[in-house]
């Protein structure tokens, strides 16, 4: 997970990609970089999923594209 002023440059390049997270309680953006073919533990795959059904159920706290 990285600030969002971190990877500007890389998100607008389209090097990175990722998913923003509640701002109401977080000041600054968190993302998700990981490499597309390299293997990632279960652990890893488990808190991805959390993150990600985490944003899908409080839509009211996710900030706006």
């Amino acid at each position: 997970m990285l600030p969002h002023f971190t990877i500007n440059k890389e998100m607008e390049n389209g090097e990175f990609s990722g998913e923003k997270l509640n701002k109401t309680k977080s000041p600054i953006a968190i993302y998700i970089a990981t490499h597309k073919n390299k293997w990632r533990s279960i652990n890893l795959n488990t808190f991805i999923d959390y993150l990600n059904n985490y944003q899908k159920t409080n839509k009211k706290y996710t900030v706006p594209s």
